[in-house]
């Protein structure tokens, strides 16, 4: 089996995203059932995951699942549990860890345990197909993206479970992606503003429990955010990421608007991207790309969206099991510069001014 070196391999979490990461495991990876342990504190989200399949390395203890020696861990917790499991699993010496997105909690960073171990962060967009596409079309074409506009959000009105606020759990895609598509451009650091909204759409005792557990929870998290990024690169060009996010939103929104050129045109092309559309019974990926100027479509191509978490996790194993590097996986300093421009974003609206990252 390939990444025999990597397991046993541990699952931290099995509430929804959790499952997604085990069932991809098992059908898209072929990792064996028994080659993976999952963790998680509450034993009805674990036997949840039981019903749909055979896990029998599952625990309500971290403890006992650190006992069992694994080798490689996702973590799949809940955005404010990141911090204290990063570091157990590091200390216990596990060398290669994938974390759902973001990183951690703004202000908590890690700045003593990361030499230790690889770790990455999961940006499940940067997978999308349709940026592959996207990056051929840009090289093919010597172009690079001069400016970018995201849209994310759902209604989160009647979801009980707790959150840390669409600024963690909604604008940090957006944020990844322009980090994936600026990642050949050196830059300094980048100027910050926000706003945020903070209406009351959680449920207040699921919210109180797990600020119970982690006090980086907040009781009032942002059901809204507006941020506008302007990365400055060595060359002294910049490019504006404008980003909204919300859960308050009339429908599921997730869109990426870009403008294309070059250093003599800025605005040759815009390309509008959309991920996990409906269409039918199953979820796409779209991309349209035409000229300025034009009404006609250079190209629009769908890819079932489906294919990203697999493809992550199968680049990630590559890379903790050969070394294969690969572009679309988000490193630890990177995911640090995002924590830092979500908590940039938290003291823009509180300071109410523009705050520098570098």
């Amino acid at each position: 089996m390939r990444f025999d070196s990597l397991v046993p391999l541990l699952l931290v979490g099995a509430g929804q995203m959790g499952r997604n990461h085990y069932r991809s495991l098992r059908e898209g990876i072929g990792i064996r059932s028994e080659d993976i342990i999952v963790v998680d504190t509450k034993s009805s989200a674990l036997d949840e995951l039981c019903k749909q399949w055979s896990a029998p390395r599952a625990t309500t203890s971290l403890e006992s699942a650190l006992g069992m020696q694994p080798k490689a861990a996702i973590i799949a917790a809940s955005t404010p549990a990141h911090y204290l499991l990063i570091k157990k699993l590091v200390e216990q010496g596990v060398e290669h860890l994938l974390v759902e997105k973001p990183l951690v909690m703004p202000g908590q960073l890690l700045d003593g345990v990361f030499g230790l171990a690889d770790v990455h962060v999961a940006y499940l967009i940067n997978f999308s197909r349709t940026l592959q596409n996207l990056n051929v079309f840009l090289g093919e074409n010597k172009l690079f993206v001069t400016e970018i506009d995201g849209q994310w959000g759902k209604d989160r009105t009647t979801d009980t479970r707790p959150t840390p606020g669409t600024l963690q759990d909604e604008l940090t895609h957006i944020w990844g992606v322009a980090a994936y598509l600026l990642r050949n451009r050196p830059f300094l650091g980048a100027d910050v503003s926000a706003l945020l909204s903070h209406l009351p759409y959680v449920d207040m005792e699921v919210q109180r429990k797990m600020r119970a557990e982690d006090g980086s929870m907040s009781l009032r998290p942002d059901s809204r955010a507006h941020a506008a990024v302007r990365f400055y690169a060595q060359d002294g060009t910049s490019v504006l990421c404008t980003a909204n996010s919300s859960f308050t939103r009339f429908e599921k929104t997730r869109r990426i608007e870009l403008s294309i050129g070059d250093e003599v045109n800025p605005l040759m092309y815009a390309a509008q991207l959309d991920f996990d559309v409906q269409v039918g019974n199953d979820l796409h990926d779209q991309i349209t790309i035409r000229a300025y100027g034009s009404k006609d479509a250079l190209q629009v191509i769908n890819y079932p969206a489906s294919t990203k978490l697999t493809d992550m996790q199968h680049a990630w194993l590559e890379y903790a099991d050969e070394d294969m590097q690969d572009d679309r996986l988000v490193d630890w300093r990177t995911g640090r510069l995002l924590v830092e421009i979500a908590d940039a974003c938290e003291r823009s609206h509180r300071d109410k001014k523009v705050i520098e990252v570098l």
